[in-house]
């Protein structure tokens, strides 16, 4: 791949990461604060999250090597769906 395709790739990558990351933020956030009407939630998995946001807006602006940041970028997606079905294990859900 020529340099300048992977970094608009890994670009558009941290850009994806920094958005959804802001979106989960103001979703989170709201449904906690009382803004937002979110129906029958867990509340430890909208914590959890709520705090995940941020760790994707910090993914999507890391300044190590291109490798680290794209291995973080898959890693969280899988992380947090596998915390939420421990979660809802625990809740009986």
């Amino acid at each position: 791949m020529p340099e300048l395709d992977r970094s608009r790739a890994l670009f558009a990558a941290a850009a994806l990461a920094i958005a959804f990351g802001l979106l989960t933020i103001a979703s989170g956030g709201g449904a906690i604060l009382g803004v937002a009407e979110m129906g029958a939630v867990v509340p430890f998995v909208l914590w959890f999250n709520f705090f995940a946001g941020f760790a994707y807006v910090v993914a999507g602006n890391l300044r190590s090597a291109a490798r680290n940041r794209v291995m973080v970028a898959f890693s969280l997606p899988a992380v947090t769906r596998q915390y939420e079905e421990f979660l809802m294990q625990i809740a009986g859900r």
